[in-house]
């Protein structure tokens, strides 16, 4: 085999690009797959040639992102999976591979690193004559790599991987604490946001009720009854106030939730909305966000509200007091205590001074911190040295 043969900067190009194959278990709006959205929008089109392939266009009743990523002049490859791990969507996955011969193959999920092993890298040599670089990116504090059916499994395909980028310093811990992992197989690159024009922060009339919001699957994960059991001491001190709930899930958790708001006295103080694409003209609408989650990868929806300038209360697990700092830029709370969670609350919405410092304190935050022009050079930085140390080796 010759060197250019197996060196993928010299195969997997077009035009001079360098053609990147990215792969998601769904395509529908969630924070994994607006964060890929982002980056695919931003990164350097004549450096690199974007490809997308998902399991499952449109896994729930979420945005589809297809056309979005389409409209960024993106390929994608919908690959029909039947199942969580069905073979003939891997076959097809194969086949992209195969045909795409790209240089590198960057995974969002477990389904997808063990699709991308396993057709990048056990068979690549035999499919390609070359093997491709294969990153995964964590989004989340995977359980795969505490359960004991799959934390074997998940430490044989993580050996196989070129680098692992973290979202945050808290998944990196739970990684190599959890999952053995080293931290020179590691990268952190934080999610991106952009900021919101300082003139758009708030057009609402002044006879509005104070508007609590939560914005996030209907999920256990998320807290959603923490934040129902919160509701009755916040009405004793705010009485006008009223909780708006957004997101998407299966009709039936919509239903469990309705009839929870009914048990603990509130469900004329609360509206299940369900799933809203429009994100930044909600955050508009409110006065706090809050996410009482048990755990959390990121929480995206925390860099949003900071980035519109609006005070956020959350649940002091995970990344999130990376993101939120307590006391500066928002109020953290321990997850599951609903009287400490309704007190914080209750400090936002009465404190006007407290509110508007919390919100000009986030936004900054957002813009220095979490910017999106930050997070995109930080991911070509890495693509850039993975494949010079790929073609090095391979040469």
């Amino acid at each position: 085999m010759s060197a250019n043969r197996g060196t993928p900067t010299a195969q997997a190009r077009t035009g001079g690009r360098v053609r990147i194959l990215h792969l998601l278990s769904g395509c529908t709006v969630g924070g994994c797959e607006r964060h890929v959205l982002s980056l695919l929008a931003r990164l350097d089109r004549r450096r690199y040639q974007s490809w997308l392939a998902c399991f499952v266009a449109e896994p729930d009743a979420a945005e589809p992102l297809v056309p979005r990523f389409r409209a960024l002049g993106v390929r994608v490859v919908d690959l029909g999976a039947e199942r969580h791990l069905d073979p003939r969507a891997i076959w097809r996955l194969a086949q992209v591979i195969r045909r795409g011969r790209f240089a590198l193959i960057h995974a969002h999920s477990f389904r997808t690193e063990l699709a991308a092993v396993l057709c990048g890298k056990l068979l690549g040599p035999r499919l390609l004559g070359q093997t491709p670089i294969v990153v995964r990116t964590v989004h989340n504090t995977d359980p795969f790599y505490v359960q004991p059916q799959y934390a074997r499994v998940a430490r044989a395909s993580a050996a196989h991987l070129d680098r692992i980028i973290v979202i945050s310093d808290a998944v990196g811990r739970y990684l190599r604490e959890h999952g053995g992992l080293r931290d020179q197989s590691m990268s952190r690159i934080y999610y991106g946001i952009e900021a919101n024009p300082l003139e758009s922060e708030r057009v609402l009339p002044d006879q509005r009720p104070p508007t609590i919001g939560i914005v996030a699957r209907l999920a256990p994960q998320k807290g959603h009854r923490v934040l129902l059991d919160a509701m009755p001491r916040v009405l004793a001190k705010v009485p006008r106030a009223r909780l708006r709930v957004i997101g998407h899930e299966e009709l039936s958790t919509v239903g469990e939730l309705r009839a929870y708001a009914e048990r603990v006295g509130v469900a004329d103080r609360v509206s299940f909305e369900g799933f809203r694409g429009d994100v930044p003209a909600l955050l508009r609408e409110l006065d706090l966000l809050v996410l009482p989650s048990f755990w959390e990868g990121f929480g995206l929806v925390l860099l949003e509200a900071m980035a519109a300038g609006r005070p956020v209360v959350a649940t002091r697990v995970g990344p999130i007091p990376e993101v939120v700092m307590d006391g500066e830029t928002g109020l953290l709370v321990e997850p599951g205590n609903a009287a400490a969670l309704a007190e914080a609350i209750v400090r936002v919405l009465t404190d006007a001074a407290l509110s508007e410092r919390l919100g000009r304190a986030g936004r900054s935050r957002a813009a220095e911190h979490f910017g999106i022009v930050r997070m995109v050079a930080e991911t070509e930085a890495l693509y850039e040295d993975l494949l010079a140390r790929h073609g090095s080796r391979a040469a």
